[in-house]
């Protein structure tokens, strides 16, 4: 297998023993016509070739040559000559190559560059004609549609024969009398229908639902305190328990609150008093 040098970069293992070069069947047909061409392990296996007609013994390059299918070449006198030579009822697959015995016709599912122009030499010549013609009719039919519509003087008409106006009426009252039948699979599990729409999330009560711009925003000491305080006291928080504690807790850490300031203040007050009476003595 080698690469091509053509504009395509096709892959190909088709080799030219005369410029020892990797070629594709698009270059083959163009620029290698008279070049003697095989596989690129024959050429591995022998390198010798003969550039001479196997029919003639001359050399390629001095008349118009022809490919098969089998890449084996020759001149299109000589081959013609011999396949004149046949008798004119032989069949299409009596035409062989002179070299691999191959058919010469290419195979009706064929496509490329080579069965095509083989082809076009084929329908030129008396022996080839027929059976060309024969592919072409065959391939014309394939690809004809199976129903043709005719459209002649603002008439249209078709293969179908058309149906009557009775037979239209009968068609009609027997649709009408067919009860519809609504087919539904069978199912041993129920069916929910569930809309396709997205459950809008709702934001418990108490809670702020942050922006994610401020989600990792650097919390302060009282939003952290506010934050978790409000799960005690939100009337979605579960269990009840946890409210009582966090009042009984709330209302304990006041009152000794409380108490400390009174102290604080208490003391902080009577020791003011006692150094103005030292200030007054």
């Amino acid at each position: 297998m080698g690469l091509c040098k053509c504009p395509k970069k096709t892959v190909s293992n088709l080799f030219c023993f005369d410029h020892r070069v990797t070629v594709c069947e698009s270059c083959l047909v163009i620029n290698h016509r008279k070049c003697v061409i095989q596989s690129y392990l024959q050429w591995l296996k022998d390198s010798d070739y003969d550039s001479t007609c196997s029919l003639c013994g001359i050399d390629l390059e001095s008349e118009d040559c022809i490919r098969l299918v089998c890449y084996d070449l020759f001149h299109k006198k000589c081959l013609e000559q011999r396949q004149l030579k046949l008798p004119a009822t032989t069949a299409a697959a009596g035409h062989t190559c002179p070299k691999c015995q191959q058919s010469i016709f290419p195979p009706p599912n064929l496509v490329s560059p080579i069965a095509d122009t083989l082809r076009i030499w084929l329908s030129e010549v008396s022996w080839g004609r027929n059976e060309i013609a024969a592919f072409n009719e065959e391939k014309e039919y394939v690809s004809k549609p199976t129903h043709e519509t005719l459209v002649s003087n603002g008439a249209t008409t078709s293969n179908f024969s058309p149906m009557t106006n009775s037979n239209l009426q009968i068609a009609q009252q027997h649709h009408r009398n067919v009860p519809e039948k609504v087919f539904r699979p069978e199912s041993p599990h129920s069916i929910l229908n569930i809309e396709s729409r997205p459950l809008l999330r709702e934001v418990p009560i108490g809670r702020s639902s942050d922006r994610d711009d401020n989600k990792y925003k650097r919390k302060t000491p009282q939003e952290i305190f506010s934050r978790w305080s409000r799960q005690f006291y939100s009337p979605a928080s579960k269990p009840p328990w946890k409210k009582t504690w966090f009042i009984i807790m709330s209302g304990f850490l006041t009152f000794f609150m409380i108490i400390y300031l009174m102290y604080h203040f208490g003391r902080a007050g009577s020791s003011h008093d006692l150094d103005n009476i030292h200030y007054d003595e």
